[in-house]
């Protein structure tokens, strides 16, 4: 940091170090294991380890199940210091903590990954009973503990901690002031070294004033905003550029002058780098809308994935900066393989796919578990409720994961490959349930689970109503398989029918990524004007221009995106498939500027938040009767031009030639 004038006075707060748990528990921490929830009986199991520190795949020790389990570990913790000491315990599901039979943490609860932190007086040398409680219900299973101890420093010892470049929780200073005067700060980030935050502090604010890059800065964001110009309410363009700026937050390039610090092998490495990819959401319509917007960015976002791939052995599924296991697929495959059949190859296309194949392929490591179940996956044709919990939607993204390698294998002339793939993403037919007609978890055995089964969902763990809305939002997740899903339920008629009783009821929850897609679907089965129809009352009814005008969690811009492009009227249903199900503009007209130097412009004539129904289309002049745009027709520019009016035509793209294609071919072709 550098100050437009000197400080009287400084000091640092220092950061502490947590201690390793080994020096705290010289002999370990013994573990008894139930195989109930409750640390009831007779233990299954023992074992002494040095600490607690699990991120349990399966069973967390032999003769005891993934789920519904127990374990109570005891340790004898010797004070090294006294004061007080800070302790940590991150768990999901229950947990809980006692220091000499006092209970110092409650989360006795199923709950999702939480931290719980607590602070204890201790003694130097003298020794406290440590007993850590957990149960597991369903899915995650996650114990931690970690404890940080006191440290006293005097106040020449924190002068030269901090010009020796220490880290600090906190840095005081204070000047000497007039009334009203302003004291400019410049502060440098890296995640590299200190002389590279100076060497940042030099080329990203050099000599700039404040008021110099307040100025670049919005030039910055109104060229990047600027991509897409519309014409609507005043209301309607807060909604919309506030959305579309949130769609421009992250990922983040971490990359300084060449380099970047490596979360996955703990180097400094050359090449770019971005971090905070939330794929398990951001693949469904934020990075397609990058592929519009910000190609360039995007063909570095996949250079970022590979070079994860090559530091640490696999594209991560939510890399924030490191391997993280949160969610079920390994949705990098859909964005590799959705900018690359749209023509993004500025990166190692060989590379790429082989990655992808081992997410495939290759049973996770433990401290980065991939695809849970990838290896029973590709033995049954699904993954099995009795060894793996969510197992439905691991077996439904597993398939459409499959489908997208086996898109970019077609791209790339595999043929091979792709039918091998092709055949695989036709596994999500193995957990749809003749009875109920909906997702239903099977057993390695191929027996059906019971049809309210709870382990559909880590959250339907509540009512009757909770565990119906999983499995319904669940069982609409076939975005490459549309027509295949309606054949399941018993044709296009059916999954209507479906689709009605869905929105009918309430089911759909647009903060649910399982099902963003389906409102688009009825386009599927010659019903676009409920398409029009549904999406226009969920864009109008959950977006507001005030601080409570998100229904739910940004999820890293993907709940943006997903109004951007549906007020845009054009939405990516199945990434990897290089087109856009056309819905309901709330926008009168847009002009998107290409990359290409090219603009596609889509006007909304007569449009209103009445008249929501397409009554006819143009593309560049001439009668456009498709529900579905092509990804070539856009980045070809030109002109779409919708007709709007207050009641549905129910003949516009209804035509079965209108619609986008199945894509279940046959295994080879």
């Amino acid at each position: 940091a550098r100050f437009s004038k000197p400080f009287a006075s400084w000091s640092i707060v220092p950061s502490w170090d947590e201690t390793p748990m080994e020096q705290l528990f010289s002999r370990g921490l013994e573990g008894e294991y139930f195989d109930n929830m409750t640390l009831s009986g007779t233990p299954r199991a023992t074992r002494t380890d040095e600490k607690i520190d699990f991120e349990w795949e399966g069973a967390p020790i032999s003769g005891i199940g993934p789920d519904n389990f127990s374990v109570r570990y005891r340790g004898v913790l010797r004070a090294r210091t006294s004061g007080t000491h800070r302790f940590y315990l991150t768990s999901d599901d229950g947990a809980r903590m006692f220091i000499d039979g006092k209970l110092v943490i409650d989360a006795w609860y199923d709950h999702g990954p939480t931290t719980e932190i607590c602070s204890c007086e201790m003694e130097a040398g003298r020794e406290y009973e440590v007993v850590v409680e957990y149960y597991e219900h369903t899915n995650s299973a996650t114990l931690r503990l970690g404890c940080i101890e006191p440290k006293d420093f005097d106040a020449e010892r924190l002068v030269q901690m901090a010009r020796k470049g220490s880290s600090a929780a906190a840095v005081c200073v204070s000047f000497p002031t007039e009334s009203g005067e302003e004291v400019e700060v410049k502060i440098g980030t890296s995640f590299i070294n200190f002389e590279q935050a100076r060497r940042n502090l030099c080329s990203e604010i050099g000599d700039k004033s404040f008021e110099q890059l307040l100025s670049d800065t919005g030039e910055a964001w109104e060229e990047a905003l600027g991509k897409i110009r519309i014409e609507t309410s005043e209301t309607n363009r807060e909604i919309f550029y506030t959305a579309l700026q949130r769609c421009m937050l992250l990922p983040r390039d971490i990359t300084e002058q060449g380099y970047h610090y490596s979360a996955f092998n703990g180097k400094i490495m050359p090449g770019v780098m971005y971090t905070d990819f939330s794929l398990w959401d951001t693949f469904r319509s934020l990075h397609p809308l990058l592929v519009l917007l910000e190609p360039d960015r995007v063909n570095a976002m996949i250079e970022a994935l590979l070079n994860s791939y090559d530091e640490g052995g696999w594209i991560p599924k939510w890399p924030s900066p490191g391997y993280s296991n949160i969610m079920h697929g390994t949705h990098g495959d859909a964005v590799i393989a959705d900018a690359y059949v749209k023509g993004l190859r500025n990166y190692d296309e060989r590379k790429a796919l082989e990655a992808m194949m081992k997410n495939a392929t290759t049973k996770g490591t433990g401290h980065y578990v991939a695809r849970v179940g990838i290896l029973d996956f590709i033995r049954l044709g699904y993954v099995p409720t009795d060894k793996y919990g969510e197992s439905a939607i691991r077996t439904l993204e597993f398939s459409y994961d499959d489908f997208c390698i086996a898109q970019m294998a077609r791209a790339m002339g595999d043929g091979e490959l792709y039918g091998r793939m092709m055949a695989r993403a036709m596994n999500y037919i193995n957990i749809l349930d003749p009875e109920t007609r909906m997702v239903r978890g099977r057993n390695s055995d191929g027996q059906w689970r019971d049809a309210k089964d709870p382990s559909i969902s880590g959250w339907a763990q509540g009512s009757d109503r909770d565990r119906e809305t999983y499995f319904r939002n669940i069982t609409l997740f076939v975005p490459h398989d549309v027509q295949g899903l309606a054949n399941f339920m018993g044709g296009n008629k059916a999954l209507e029918e479906y689709l009605d009783y869905f929105f009918d009821n309430d089911f759909y929850y647009v903060g649910d990524e399982y099902s963003m897609h389906s409102p688009y679907l009825y386009n599927f089965i010659g019903k676009a004007w409920k398409t029009q129809r549904t999406i226009r009352r969920l864009l109008d009814y959950n977006f507001t221009n005030d601080s409570w005008g998100l229904p739910g969690n940004d999820d890293c811009g993907q709940m943006s995106s997903w109004y951007v492009m549906g007020a845009m009227g054009f939405y990516p249903v199945c990434p990897g498939i290089p087109a856009y199900q056309i819905g309901s503009p709330v926008v009168d007209r847009l002009e998107l500027s290409l990359a290409n130097g090219k603009t596609f412009t889509l006007i909304a004539e007569n449009n209103s938040p009445e008249n929501v129904y397409i009554q006819s289309a143009e593309l560049n002049g001439k009668p456009y009767t498709k529900c579905w745009i092509s990804h070539d027709d856009i980045m070809d520019g030109g002109t779409l031009v919708l007709r709007m009016g207050s009641r549905p035509n129910r003949k516009w793209g209804a035509s079965a030639e209108d619609i986008l294609p199945s894509v279940s071919a046959p295994a080879g072709e």
